[in-house]
């Protein structure tokens, strides 16, 4: 008895002064067969002292002796427990991932204690949580640091506790946070499997729900941008065919829409999936789309979308008759009608009828043309864009010949009190006095044509202007607002030219009896002119 006490007293001075790597052969030496019994004990002497590496290498020695032994698995974990201060070192995950494989059902030493099933027990417990902790805390600190040495460790270990523990109670949790990692690391198709997985397997778990919110999310990270996708799809309206991406975006929203069309992120996925068509110019399958969000979602946000989308549609295609009639059926739709989008879609009918009849005039069919401006202001009388309606429907009447008609929607346009005519009354007032001189509507023409002239100011036509009043004045024996009209054109005009007008000034003063002022005009004419058949005259 003494000679064991001794023995053990000796473990604790080997411990203090013994070199480690030279224990296994001295306990041999004195102990004999029982030497192993002494450096077990010395290598927990270690790992209490914190020397793990001595006590690392004493453990492996005895699994290594009897990779069977019961307590071949609490060396391995006392080994693991040395290392809990470094878990980011490469010995540790070494010692970690062959602890939980070599131990795992199937294994030597598993088969040789099976029926030891607390022993079993235990062991499976020990091995799921602690690789389990660890995994969850290298996830913490990539989420908190963004690290990609971290993500990595984390990437790592999920796949080893995957591939190890396949049955486990929280398998489908460590699937979820694995996705959770892996979108975090832009890996998102890796990411889209792991949800799904969730979803297929443990979909009453707690994270079923968000797990298929988050399939349809991870695809839709892979998808092209906008203007990606335009400078595909250019300025056709033809349709284009989708890339790979975008076929993996719909099929996980296809697969989503099937199993949760009643979830409140239904009429979102559902609403990407019909934008995405619309943007390749699939446009059937796109109204289609549309048309079912506003009908089953119609008080979401992307029924109003979806309405704006569905008139762009007929729109892009020119189907002016088709987006009047669907306009009308969404005003129809009282939370689409009351809403935001309501007074869009008034916006858009608006817009689409006024384009209508630009395009007719882009066609040089002026006459339908004009029908359809005037058709737009007769309806639309408090439009943004009714006053631009009147004038073009009188440009184009006029351009078709009917300038009665394009009279009226000039002197409409002239009579306006909006201020978006202003801008347009002085076309009109040009155009107009022109019309009426055309018609012989002389004494209006003049009018407009003396209104034209003031407005114009220094413009270089506000002479040509006061000219043509002149002319017709002069004709209708109005011969004082001819003379007036006279006088202004002579003003304005600074050409040798200006003097001409001297003689039909001298030839009015002539026919009112005025000689001294007819005289001082012939003369005026005669001093700045060469001799001509007016003078000879």
């Amino acid at each position: 008895r003494l000679e064991k006490e001794g023995l053990r007293d000796i473990v604790l001075f080997y411990g203090e002064a013994g070199d480690p790597k030279h224990a296994i052969e001295y306990f041999r030496s004195i102990a004999g067969q029982d030497a192993n019994s002494y450096v077990e004990k010395l290598a927990y002497l270690y790992v209490d002292v914190g020397n793990r590496e001595a006590g690392r290498s004493l453990f492996n020695y005895l699994v290594s002796e009897n990779p069977t032994n019961p307590k071949a698995f609490d060396y391995k974990f006392q080994i693991i427990k040395a290392y809990s201060n470094a878990t980011k070192t490469r010995e540790f995950r070494e010692e970690l991932y062959s602890w939980v494989h070599n131990f795992a059902p199937g294994g030597a030493w598993y088969e040789a204690n099976q029926a030891n099933t607390s022993l079993i027990e235990n062991a499976n417990k020990h091995r799921e949580l602690t690789l389990k902790n660890w995994i969850l805390t290298q996830h913490q600190t990539a989420q908190n640091t963004k690290a990609k040495f971290s993500q990595s460790l984390a990437y790592d270990g999920y796949q080893v506790f995957l591939k190890e523990f396949p049955s486990s109670t929280s398998v489908s949790d460590m699937h979820f946070y694995f996705a959770e990692l892996l979108y975090d690391m832009d890996k998102f198709d890796e990411a889209g499997v792991h949800y799904r997985w969730v979803v297929e397997n443990a979909p009453n778990s707690k994270y079923g729900l968000e797990a298929a919110k988050n399939i349809v999310i991870t695809f839709e990270k892979n998808l092209p941008k906008d203007n990606e996708i335009a400078k595909v799809v250019g300025k056709s309206i033809d349709p284009v065919p989708f890339s790979p991406k975008v076929e993996n975006f719909l099929s996980a929203a296809k697969w989503y829409l099937e199993k949760f069309a009643n979830t409140p992120k239904a009429a979102e996925v559902k609403f990407r999936v019909g934008r995405l068509h619309y943007q390749h110019n699939q446009f059937d399958e796109a109204e289609k789309l549309f048309r079912e969000i506003i009908q089953n979602h119609s008080k979401t946000k992307y029924a109003e979308y979806s309405a704006n989308l569905l008139l762009d549609i007929y729109s892009l295609k020119k189907d002016y008759a088709g987006l009047e009639k669907a306009g009308k059926e969404l005003l129809s739709v009282p939370s689409i009608s009351e809403s935001a989008a309501g007074k869009d879609i008034k916006g858009v009918l608006e817009k689409s009828q006024f384009k209508k009849a630009q395009d007719l005039e882009l066609e040089k069919n002026y006459q339908a043309s004009a029908e359809e401006y005037e058709k737009f202001a007769q309806q639309n009388p408090k439009a943004e864009l009714s006053t631009a309606a009147i004038f073009n429907a009188a440009i184009n009447f006029e351009r078709a010949g009917f300038n009665q008609k394009a009279m009226g929607y000039h002197q409409a346009t002239l009579a306006s009190n909006n201020k978006s005519a202003d801008p347009l009354k002085t076309k009109s007032r040009r155009i107009l006095a022109k019309l009426y001189q055309d018609s012989g509507q002389l004494e209006e023409a003049a009018k407009l044509f003396h209104a034209a002239g003031v407005e114009a100011g220094k413009d270089p036509l506000a002479m040509n202007y006061f000219n043509n009043a002149a002319v017709i004045y002069e004709a209708l024996g109005q011969h004082k607002e001819a003379l007036a009209n006279y006088s202004e054109y002579y003003e304005l005009n600074k050409k040798s030219d200006r003097y001409e007008v001297l003689f039909q000034v001298a030839q009015i003063h002539r026919r009112l009896g005025q000689k001294s002022q007819a005289t001082e005009q012939f003369e005026e004419f005669l001093n700045h002119t060469e001799l001509s058949e007016k003078s000879i005259e």
